[in-house]
């Protein structure tokens, strides 16, 4: 009975490293936007891949995917920890008025496939102002643009 306890309690503690070390590519965009104004859609992840965004009815790519990458290491009580972030910026126009969504784009990291979450965008009227939103992708806590 002790080594199945002992198995299992090492195997959960094994699937949960692995899904920590699982990579998350998330997406943000401005939550209200006006017709005619440029925006950015940004991909960040923690690995360079090869991006490939949805078709984007109802906006007009500009330019993109500008990509930049950073990484930084620290020694923390003889340990090393590493972090590096890798972001990919399309720039956006809106042309019509309304609510829509952006559906996921997916990122090609070797033989993995990756998807972002989806973002929600509100067109206003080229008059129009915007609110004080948060970002298209608050739900996973990417940056305001």
């Amino acid at each position: 009975m002790g080594k199945k306890v002992l198995t299992s309690l090492t195997g959960l503690l094994l699937f949960g490293i692995w899904l920590n070390a699982q990579d998350v590519f998330t997406a943000s965009a401005p939550a209200v936007v006006r017709v005619g104004e440029q925006f950015q859609y940004v991909i960040e992840g923690s690995e360079r891949g090869d991006v490939k965004i949805p078709a984007v009815d109802n906006f007009d790519i500009l330019g993109g995917p500008y990509s930049s990458y950073s990484s930084h290491s620290q020694w923390i009580n003889g340990k090393m920890t590493q972090k590096t972030l890798v972001s990919y910026t399309y720039i956006l126009c809106a042309f019509r008025e309304g609510s829509y969504n952006i559906p996921a784009s997916i990122i090609k990291v070797g033989r993995k496939e990756y998807r972002t979450n989806v973002v929600e965008i509100v067109v206003n009227a080229a008059g129009a102002g915007s609110s004080t939103g948060g970002s298209g992708a608050a739900k996973q806590g990417a940056s305001e643009d």
